[in-house]
């Protein structure tokens, strides 16, 4: 919650109930947006991982969150007696409510690759960001195979077709993800980690 809000509220300048209308509508276009964001294939490949870029995320799901009336913005900061830097995150909607949030920015400290400060910097940040971006959208990761290659918008993608189910227990839309260790494919709730309903 955003402290700011409620102390709007308590000064009398903002209404308890026009608070109220903004938390529910952020949150709606939240659980909409989360919900309607298809797992995304992991396009690069490094010398041990693949994985997907933040920019590539970006650009998939950016349609949604217009759709949905959702800003986000996130820039490193360093607090004052702090040795760290942190990546702080704020949620816009179109209600006028704001949610921010800071997660640390963890710098290797191996530098394999003989990079400068700000290289490493760089790449931390945006490794942040990309964790963060997921984890509040709930975005899913999959490794492409050859037909995800060719095209991202089959009719058979997972969770685009008339015979995806719906999650028994929460009713949401389930979509095809794949067990990292065994590599066997199985359906999952859509609405994960706050639903872990599986097929």
């Amino acid at each position: 919650m955003n402290k700011e809000f409620f102390e709007l509220v308590k000064l009398g300048i903002m209404p308890w109930e026009d608070l109220k209308k903004m938390i529910v509508d952020y949150n709606t276009a939240m659980a909409k947006c989360q919900g309607e964001i298809k797992p995304i294939a992991k396009e690069t490949s490094s010398n041990i991982f693949t994985y997907s870029k933040y920019e590539y995320i970006r650009e998939h799901t950016q349609p949604t969150l217009d759709k949905y009336g959702i800003e986000i913005e996130m820039w490193p900061i360093k607090p004052n007696n702090e040795e760290n830097y942190f990546l702080k995150i704020r949620i816009g909607h179109t209600s006028g409510y704001i949610e921010e949030k800071i997660t640390p920015i963890i710098i290797p400290k191996q530098n394999a690759g003989r990079l400068t400060e700000e290289q490493l910097f760089g790449k931390a940040t945006t490794y942040t960001k990309r964790y963060a971006y997921c984890n509040i959208f709930a975005i899913a990761t999959y490794e492409a195979d050859s037909d995800d290659k060719k095209t991202e918008n089959q009719e058979n993608e997972p969770g685009n077709d008339s015979e995806t189910p719906s999650c028994s227990k929460c009713g949401k839309i389930m979509r095809r993800r794949k067990n990292t260790k065994t590599g066997n494919a199985f359906w999952g709730c859509s609405g994960y980690p706050e639903c872990t309903g599986i097929i």
